[in-house]
């Protein structure tokens, strides 16, 4: 969702309300913001400082807004696309990429309380059906967090700005996952879930 289409949303906008008047404005006190016509004499700096920090703290509220309405999508997909436990909480979802044997699938990893899932963002196959209706395949695995053997950090030699993670299975199937906007926070995040399973 970005900015415009969360602002249009009802909930937004209420909240949106909600803030201003906290901040001692009304939603239709745009008009009382506006400068002075140059030559007058009022003193206007007070009214431009107070719209700036206004202004400021309504974007700030925004991103906020827009960021739960995310994690909220996240939660959203993580249950649509895999089978999720009662009480299963989903903790994070990443942008990231995982290397297969045909080459980087770019897609979201979720990690919950019980388990690492990855499903890439476009389909890896389209079958049509009798009806002629197409169904799409995407790539998908799912990593129970007490089938998780090891999972260790790895840095490309020749970028060591860019870090892997490596996941093996008991059964020594090794995954390897890349591209992390933030690595720092997925790799805290997975070290938690993996502490609190065992």
């Amino acid at each position: 969702m970005n900015v415009s289409e969360a602002f249009k949303s009802r909930s937004m906008k209420s909240m949106l309300g909600d803030h201003l008047l906290r901040n001692g404005l009304s939603t239709n006190s745009n008009l009382n913001m506006l400068p002075a016509p140059s030559g007058s004499n009022n003193d206007t700096s007070s009214l431009t400082t107070r719209h700036s920090k206004v202004s400021g703290s309504i974007f700030s509220t925004m991103n906020k807004l827009v960021k739960g309405k995310l994690r909220l999508g996240a939660d959203k997909m993580f249950r649509q696309i895999f089978s999720v436990r009662e009480g299963e909480q989903l903790l994070k979802a990443f942008k990231c990429s995982l290397f297969t044997t045909a080459g980087p699938i770019a897609g979201r990893m979720f990690i919950s309380t019980e388990k690492v899932a990855f499903c890439s963002d476009r389909a890896i196959a389209k079958v049509a059906t009798p009806t002629g209706d197409s169904l799409r395949f995407h790539y998908k695995i799912v990593i129970p967090l007490r089938k998780i053997k090891r999972y260790n950090q790895s840095d490309n030699m020749k970028k060591p700005s860019q870090k892997y993670l490596h996941v093996v299975t008991p059964d020594d199937f090794e995954f390897w996952f890349t591209g992390f906007v933030s690595y720092k926070k997925m790799f805290s995040c997975l070290q938690q879930a993996v502490v609190s399973e065992t």
